[in-house]
Parts: structure tokens; sequence; C-alpha cells
């Protein structure tokens, strides 16, 4: 189809995997109790709220069992294990890598977040992590360690192609690598930058919204994993291929 990155396209099939330091991974396959059982092994949970997963067949892959997180807007799921340090090893390095297939739905642009992480319980405190997908604007913003500024903060990019953000699924990755952060789309690296900010410290971890109930993602989500490292290109190539993380 067309509007992909001619560079790289994910197309929801398991080539290989990738195993670089992961922390956890969220495959959005079952829920059980509200709970989505962590893949990566480090039994870190995170907690659905509001919004519930897609029947069998409505993840990225499209195929079998694979199920996805259907974020109207009003729900999220909250990570607790933030709050007892999931994320100190990725502050101690400075480098961190969110891997995430994303299918905005109709409404999108809008001003939402695909994932939130703040210095305090409940989302408080400084900005740590934070990634619009896009924002109402079309630009894809990338924030660590506070907000808004360039060169310290923020990266940030156009991206006035509705296909890269609404009605199909693509793969994106976020990365910091010391003062370089990057966006990753679909294999191909689509905005480099540097921001000088060290990573602050992460005491609250939240997918589709900014917080409880605040800022919620319209669409659906899929394979979340993180690290504390920063992947390198081959490995986020073979991620947006359709490489497990584990």
């Amino acid at each position: 189809e067309s509007g992909w990155l001619a560079v790289r396209m994910g197309v929801g099939f398991d080539e290989s995997s990738v195993d670089h330091g992961l922390v956890a991974y969220w495959d959005f396959d079952r829920v059980e109790n509200s709970r989505i059982p962590d893949r990566s092994g480090n039994d870190r949970p995170g907690i659905l709220h509001g919004d519930s997963l897609t029947d069998a067949g409505g993840g990225r892959s499209g195929t079998g069992a694979d199920r996805s997180v259907r974020f109207t807007g009003a729900g999220w799921m909250e990570v607790p294990s933030a709050g007892s340090g999931l994320l100190d090893s990725a502050t101690a390095h400075d480098a961190i890598t969110l891997s995430v297939w994303i299918r905005g739905d109709d409404s999108q642009p809008s001003n939402d977040s695909l994932f939130w992480a703040g210095s305090e319980s409940g989302g408080g405190g400084i900005r740590s992590l934070n990634a619009h997908v896009p924002w109402s604007d079309q630009v894809i913003y990338w924030d660590t360690a506070g907000c808004c500024e360039p060169g310290i903060h923020r990266v940030s990019v156009l991206e006035p192609e509705s296909s890269h953000w609404r009605g199909r699924w693509n793969h994106y990755a976020f990365v910091k690598r010391g003062d370089t952060k990057e966006i990753w789309l679909n294999g191909g690296l689509l905005h480099s930058a540097v921001n000088t900010a060290d990573l602050t410290p992460i005491r609250s971890l939240f997918i589709g919204s900014s917080g409880p109930g605040q800022g919620g993602y319209h669409g659906w989500v899929d394979d979340v994993a993180l690290w504390d490292s920063a992947l390198d290109p081959a490995a986020l190539g073979a991620l947006a291929r359709g490489a497990s993380p584990l």
C-alpha cells in the first residue's frame, strides 16, 4: 500500500527477536482482572483502566489470537512498578528505547499523548518521558527530562502524511542515547536532534494517556516494549519488520 516510508516496512510477522536490556514488554494479547501481563519475564504488569482489548485478530499482525488495546481517549494503562524503580537503570545510563505499534483512529491528529512518565507518582513532577503522535498540528513530539525547550528537552518533526499515524498500523521507536534523541518510523530514522538534559527519575508511567484521565490517546496500540539502552538501527529495523522484543 502507498504511504509507507520507503526505507523499511512493518508487516506483522516474527522475523527474529531483539533483546538488549529489555525492561518490560506488553503484547496486549490477554488481560487478567485488568492486568496486562509483562512478557519480558520481569513481572511488571500494566493495569488497564477504562478501555479494553480487541477481539482476536485485532492486533497489529491481524492474525490468529493477536490482540491490541483500543484506547478511546477515556482510558489508560498504568505501570505500577515505575514507582519502585522500573526505569532507574535507564536513568543511570541516560539511555532508553520505547518501541510501539499504533493505529490512530479517525479523530487523529488530536491533542493527546501516546505515553507519559512523571518524576512523581500519579504522573506528577517533571515530565520525564512523553510523546504526542502527533499533536493536532501534525507534529510528532518526543520530550524527556522536562518540557519543552528544543535542544534541552524536546525533539519534534512535522509528519503531514496521515497514513503514518491514522488508519493503519505503523511502528514507532523513541530513543535517547546520551544527548542524542531519535524518532524512528517503520524502521527508518524520521528525526534526530540533540537534547542536553539527562533523563530524570521516573516514578510513574502511563501508556495511552498523560496520566489518569488526562490526554487520552485515540486509537489502537500493540506490542509496547521498553529497554534501558538505545537500540541500534539493526535492532530497530528488525522490530519494524515484526521481530519479537524477546
